[in-house]
This record gives structure tokens, sequence and C-alpha cells, in this order.
């Protein structure tokens, strides 16, 4: 049976296929960080298609604000880093989330962009440690022009809209839908948490198991439950 979308906005594209592999990935046991990282490919796959974004190692302007993930992407992340960093460089990691988390604790989006408080997986040089297991948002995130990007960081309170490449944002955009309505129509919709403070929570022990058991073991990062997702998703439903 052909599974109908759940969120508002056109469904088509790389959407409803989406919808269709992530449900059939969750029926055969596929684990939640391994559903993330295909995803994350599929959105690489389709950014290639496109003209290169300004965005270079280095630039991390975008890296100071907010980035809500879901959980899937949580442990995909922090999978990916317990694997690529030694004991000594997670121990360093781990301070460097909590405190974030802490400084960021009580903030609204605008307000953590206004005080350009920076991501912890951000390096000396303004690289990314976790590059290859980003979250879907940061993959998705692009700049035709990073002196834009610059100029925002440097001014944040300035209202000004980066330039982004118009084919890319609908068809990433229609991929992340789809990722979600999988995990709906498993009855198992997806909340997000604000990065660093779920990764904190996520980075010293494997929490992947638990979740799916059922336990809300990222609770305390949670910025949205997955009912005001749909609300927000489906503004005149």
């Amino acid at each position: 049976m052909k599974l109908l979308p759940i969120y508002g906005g056109i469904d088509a594209g790389v959407r409803p296929v989406a919808r269709e592999q992530v449900h059939a990935a969750i029926g055969l046991g596929m684990r939640p960080s391994e559903i993330a990282r295909q995803i994350g490919r599929a959105l690489d796959d389709l950014a290639a298609r496109c003209a290169p974004p300004a965005c270079t190692r280095g630039c991390g302007w975008c890296c100071h604000q907010r980035v809500d993930v879901t959980a899937p992407e949580v442990f995909a992340l922090s999978n990916h880093l317990r694997e690529t960093l030694d004991r000594d460089a997670l121990a360093a990691l781990h301070a460097r989330l909590g405190a974030t988390a802490s400084a960021l604790a009580g903030l609204t989006s605008r307000e953590h962009h206004l005080q350009r408080v920076r991501c912890a997986l951000l390096d000396d040089a303004m690289g990314c440690i976790g590059y290859e297991a980003r979250p879907l948002g940061c993959r998705r995130g692009h700049s035709l022009d990073a002196e834009v990007c610059r100029a925002v960081y440097d001014e944040p309170s300035r209202a000004v809209q980066v330039p982004a490449d118009a084919t890319l944002s609908w068809n990433t955009g229609a991929l992340i839908l789809g990722f979600r309505e999988g995990y709906a129509h498993r009855e198992r919709a997806l909340d997000t948490y604000e990065l660093n403070a779920a990764l904190a929570l996520a980075l010293a022990v494997d929490l992947e198991p638990r979740w799916l058991a059922g336990e809300d073991v990222l609770g305390p990062a949670r910025t949205h439950d997955a009912a005001e997702i749909a609300r927000l998703l489906n503004p005149g439903g």
C-alpha cells in the first residue's frame, strides 16, 4: 500500500521515495543511525548535482546558530565520533559540548544566533570534526556568497537573506520531509533536539538501543516534540 504524505507541501521528487524507503528500512530492522547515514549520503548526492556553493572548510560562519537534530542523526554522529576520535579527544569534546549546552540553556533560536554561540564541533581552524556525519540541517544549509555569511556573523542583528540555490533547498527539504514521514508512518514521529545538548548525552554511551526500546533518552535536549513539529509543518491543518 502506498504511503500518503503526512505533512504539508508538495509531495513530489525525492520525498515519496524517501518516505517509502525509510519506512521499509525500519521494518527490516535497520538501525536509526544507519538510516540517518544513508539519508545524509542521499542529500549529499542531491547537492553534488547542483552548482557548487561558496562554502569551504574553515568558513564556519553558519556554525554559530542553533541546529535542531533528530535522534537518528544524533546517533549517527555520536557513533562516528566514537569511531574516529581517541579517548583524550573524546573527553575534550565532551567537556566542550557540556559547556556549550550550558551556555545555550534557555536560549531561543534567535538568541543563540544573536549571541553567536560557537558549535562545540568546530576545531581551532573553524572546521567541523564531525563533518562526515554532520546532521541533515548542516548538510542542507549552504550559501552562494560566503561574504554575506561573514557579514551576518559580524552583525547578527542585520536582516540579510543569505543567497541559496532554490533547487537544492527544495530538493533537500523534500528529502528530509520524506525521512520524517517514514518514521511517522511507523508510529515513531521524530522530536528534535539541540545539537550540542543531545550529543553531550549520546557521546559518552550508546543510547541508540534504549531509544529503540522507547526510552526518552534525549529528553533534556528537546526543542520541539513531534506533535508541535506536525503543527508547524501543517500550518493549515
